[in-house]
């Protein structure tokens, strides 16, 4: 199904949880990522699959400019996603990446 992935020619795949809570995975081909699985639709988090080192593990992170980094509980939405990665994908195993982001300092006006 994802061919190049497999092939380890793409480093990850994108993926989605649409506002109906489908989710949408896809090969990024045109540079325009997130909003171009959802239909330029919203979504409730986003992110990427990649490669673990360990094998038959793949590591599943929100890392969505446009839908995941400002949510609040973006960690327990990465969580529930990973429970839909695991319906799906039963034989696969599934492990979280967090990725922090440095909180910009706010400035007294």
């Amino acid at each position: 199904m994802f061919e190049k992935f497999a092939q380890g020619a793409v480093k990850n795949l994108i993926w989605a949880i649409s506002v109906e809570g489908d989710l949408l995975i896809a090969e990024e081909h045109d540079g325009r990522g997130h909003p171009s699985i959802t239909g330029f639709k919203p979504a409730r988090i986003a992110g990427e699959i990649r490669r673990s080192s360990a094998a038959g593990t793949l590591y599943v992170n929100a890392e969505s400019g446009r839908y995941s980094r400002d949510h609040i509980n973006r960690l327990d939405l990465l969580d529930n996603a990973i429970t839909r990665f695991e319906r799906y994908f039963p034989g696969q195993q599934f492990e979280k990446q967090v990725v922090e982001y440095p909180i910009a300092p706010v400035s007294a006006a």
